[in-house]
C-alpha cells in the first residue's frame, strides 16, 4: 500500500502473457476496474481515460499494467472487475490485515 495525494492506495499490477501479438490484451489490461468497498476509482472524473489504470506498457506478447485504488484503514477487501461486451465478472480480493503504512 502507498499513499498518494493524502490517501492510502493500494497498486495491484496487472501481467498477460500470449503467444501470438495481440493489442486486445493491452486495451483489456487497462479498462479492468479496482473499486474499493465504497465503489470508489482513483482516477474517476479525471480527463484520464481510464478509472484506476495508472499506466500500462509492454511488447507485442507480454502487457502489464497497474492498477490504483484508495482505502480506508478498515477496508477489508478491493473488486477487480471486467465489464466489457455484455460479460461483467467482479471477484473480491482480500486485503492483508494490518499492513497500513504512514
Amino acid at each position: 500500500m502507498d499513499r498518494i495525494r493524502g490517501r492510502f492506495l493500494v497498486r495491484f499490477l496487472l501481467k498477460i502473457e500470449r503467444r501470438s501479438p495481440s493489442a486486445e490484451a493491452k486495451r483489456l489490461l487497462q479498462e479492468l476496474r479496482l473499486e474499493n468497498q465504497r465503489g470508489e476509482v482513483f482516477f474517476e472524473g479525471s480527463e484520464y481515460g481510464y478509472s484506476s489504470c495508472g499506466g500500462c506498457s509492454g511488447t507485442l506478447w507480454v502487457h502489464t499494467a497497474e492498477h490504483y485504488v484508495p482505502i480506508a484503514p478498515d477496508d477489508t477487501y478491493i473488486t477487480l472487475i471486467y465489464d466489457r461486451l455484455g460479460e461483467r465478472i467482479e471477484v473480491e480480493i482480500p486485503l492483508p490485515e494490518r499492513v497500513v503504512q504512514t
